[in-house]
């Protein structure tokens, strides 16, 4: 169960990080579903199981999702403030950063 709940969470994430990218490369909403599909690796069915048929509300998951990792707005990431492990909080926060380099460009743009 926990291999599955993972595999799901790396086809996720790989999802809206190849939307982010794809939507400051090739200009905003300006990628198919196809394009995401090839620089994600993951099926066009999949993506449509995931998140549906509209390019918009992919986007928007992406950016919510990662800047909600990004700002600690997560349960875990709220226990560890409410522990006053900031440490442990703003480490995560820069791998959710290293793994999603196109959020800052994305946000910048």
């Amino acid at each position: 169960m926990t291999d599955k709940k993972s595999k799901v969470d790396e086809n996720y994430w790989k999802i809206l990080n190849a939307a982010l990218e794809l939507d400051v490369k090739k200009g905003h909403l300006k990628w198919t579903v196809s394009d995401l599909s090839r620089k994600s690796g993951i099926t066009r069915s999949l993506i449509y199981y995931y998140f549906g048929r509209s390019k918009s509300s992919i986007l928007n998951e992406a950016i919510k999702l990662i800047g909600h990792e990004v700002a600690g707005l997560t349960p875990e990431r709220e226990e560890m403030w409410n522990l006053g492990d900031f440490i442990a909080s703003m480490k995560q926060a820069r791998r959710t950063i290293e793994n999603a380099p196109y959020l800052s460009l994305f946000i910048l743009e």
